[in-house]
């Protein structure tokens, strides 16, 4: 059970909106996840999560949904960045300082994580996407089953709006 959204589904079926000018559906789905959020800070990680995407090829939907479980995408918790990368871990593959104070890093250096874990344990553990938070076997379940439930979350509202 690989995470529905790991792969270049989500971004290639919302990119041509993206590529458009128009980042809003992005926005509005991170606006839907944090309505405290003004538009401005929603199109802000709307754009970020796109270049990831299209960057390293993971899925914008899942990218979204780790980083409302790690920081609520709320500014005053990115204390190391929004999918709140560990400096003493991952201090060596990206910039921690630059994490804090800029989305886009932010969100690549989480990418690069995530991209870790499922190199090195996609294949043999179905729940690698756990290991982003916990390598206890119950905390590591707990997280997957929260990041299936935000993925779902996202999934219905966008079948609402893109209809």
């Amino acid at each position: 059970m690989v995470p529905a959204g790991y792969g270049k589904s989500g971004a290639s079926q919302i990119s041509k909106y993206v590529k458009a000018g128009v980042s809003y559906p992005i926005a509005q789905t991170v606006k839907h996840m944090q309505p405290g959020l003004s538009w401005s800070r929603a199109r802000q990680h709307g754009v970020a999560l796109f270049v990831i995407s299209e960057r390293y090829g993971v899925d914008w939907k899942l990218l979204l949904a780790i980083a409302f479980q790690e920081s609520s995408l709320l500014t005053r918790r990115f204390f190391n960045g929004p999918l709140h990368v560990s400096g003493k871990l991952w201090g060596n593959l990206c910039d921690i300082r630059g994490a804090r104070k800029n989305l886009t890093l932010g969100y690549e250096c989480g990418t690069v994580v995530l991209g870790h874990y499922k190199w090195k344990y996609g294949r043999r553990d179905p729940l690698w996407i756990g290991r982003y938070h916990s390598w206890r076997p119950y905390r590591k379940l707990k997280y997957y089953i929260s990041i299936q439930k935000h993925l779902v979350k996202i999934d219905r509202f966008l079948e609402r709006v893109m209809k």
